[in-house]
């Protein structure tokens, strides 16, 4: 018997080693399977978080080239606007140039002549404007077609170049607004200044020049006096700058046109100024060949 239970003893012995020897093996494996699982978490946690950053980077970029884009949108845009501005505002200085250009007669080249100030020139325009009853120049800005352009382009922008055209947009309203209210001058004004007779409005615009430039339109009107012609003398430019400047001299003799005078005594004195000035041309500028060519005809 004793040899029988010595070999269920050793059966129960191996039975409970193998036991425990599984026991241990499942869970080693059970912990590796475990920390696999874990470890593939781990690794699709940060995949998630890789693809998430990848996907704040696309949008990131896409905001920074939207920015860009609309930066380059704007700056082209301002170009344009400029270049068309420019286009505009030379096209309407040509045609206000005509325009003064005969409105003014020749008191545009009085303008020319005397060196007139942008300020004295747009007195002098809106003086004849009166004189023939017409309204004064308004600014020829058209806010109208710069409306519709903004509002075109506001309406397809986006972010900060939606608001920098809201702004331009409103600006340009209010300025179409303020050209609609404005009041016309007033008739009575007008009306005045048309009544005026032709010697009295042109004492009102020699009223407009300084004492230095009144010399010089009364200089350059004796210069082109026909009473100092000399026909078949042909003149140099030195003896041309000259007789200019005895012009400029004797034109302080001439009666000032900007104050009342008596036409007959004013008349007067012009022709006693100018056969003064004729002698003196004759005498100081002319070469002796020429001063008596002068003197024969």
């Amino acid at each position: 018997m004793k040899p029988f239970k010595y070999a269920l003893l050793i059966l129960a012995a191996l039975m409970a080693f193998s036991m425990t020897v599984d026991a241990r093996t499942t869970s080693r494996r059970e912990q590796e399977r475990r920390e696999l699982e874990r470890n593939r978490e781990r690794r699709a946690k940060q995949l998630k978080e890789y693809k998430k950053r990848q996907a704040q980077a696309v949008e990131a970029r896409k905001k920074r080239v939207a920015i860009l884009e609309a930066q380059e949108r704007e700056k082209t845009e301002k170009i344009a606007a400029a270049r068309a501005k420019k286009t505009q505002d030379q096209l309407t200085a040509t045609k206000t140039a005509a325009r003064e250009k005969a409105l003014l007669g020749e008191y545009e080249i009085m303008a020319r002549e005397v060196r007139m100030l942008s300020a004295q020139r747009q007195k002098l325009v809106t003086m004849m404007m009166g004189f023939k009853g017409l309204e004064p120049p308004k600014n020829a800005r058209d806010d109208g077609r710069e409306i519709e352009r903004l509002t075109k382009l506001y309406k397809s922008a986006k972010g900060s170049q939606r608001t920098i055209l809201a702004k331009r947009l409103k600006e340009a309203k209010l300025r179409e607004a303020k050209k609609k209210t404005a009041a016309a001058p007033p008739k009575s004004r007008r009306s005045k200044s048309a009544v005026l007779s032709k010697s009295e409005q042109h004492r009102k615009i020699m009223g407009l020049l300084t004492p230095a430039q009144k010399l010089k339109w009364g200089g350059y009107k004796l210069s082109q006096d026909p009473a100092l012609t000399f026909t078949g003398i042909k003149m140099t430019e030195p003896q041309l700058k000259r007789i200019r400047e005895l012009c400029n001299e004797s034109a302080k003799g001439l009666p000032d046109e900007s104050a009342s005078a008596d036409p007959l005594v004013a008349a007067a004195t012009r022709k006693t100024v100018i056969q003064k000035l004729r002698v003196q041309i004759i005498y100081e500028v002319m070469t002796p060949d020429q001063r008596a060519k002068a003197r024969i005809s």
